[in-house]
């Protein structure tokens, strides 16, 4: 029975061993708390540090990704591209395309043009304060411009 003990043992440190699981201290990712650790929590004895959340100050909005970015670079990200009535094929070989093909076409390009509008200032709301969804973003910038 010895002899089977001792090859056990000797299997368990040498997978120990080679998975890291020998000796070592626990990790800081997974700490371990003891019973001795939740007292002096409850006890009020340890407090825990709150983290500080970043907020959305007016000074963003002034800065170098503030609002200023809005009037240089959307000019060159969103453009509104109209219907262009020379690409637009009639059906049946007539010349003119009818009116439903180019209220369609129309109403196709405004759909771009709103998609891309929306898509620049998601990324600006990114890049201002990215931390923080779209749309509480566009609510903290309405309620400091109030």
């Amino acid at each position: 029975l010895d002899g089977l003990d001792a090859e056990e043992a000797e299997q368990e440190r040498l997978l120990s061993e080679q998975f890291g699981e020998a000796g070592e201290a626990p990790s800081e990712k997974r700490k371990t708390t003891t019973d001795q650790d939740i007292a002096a929590e409850l006890a009020g004895e340890v407090r825990k540090a709150k983290k500080s959340r970043p907020t959305l100050q007016p000074a963003d909005l002034v800065g170098p990704n503030g609002l200023n970015r809005i009037k240089n670079e959307f000019n060159d990200q969103v453009k509104y591209r109209g219907v262009d009535r020379a690409k637009l094929k009639a059906k049946g070989g007539k010349k003119k395309p009818t009116r439903e093909q180019l209220k369609r076409a129309e109403l196709n390009a405004a759909a771009s043009y709103s998609r891309d509008l929306l898509g620049a200032y998601r990324n600006f709301c990114r890049d201002l304060f990215p931390s923080m969804a779209f749309e509480d973003t566009v609510a903290r910038i309405e309620n400091l411009s109030s």
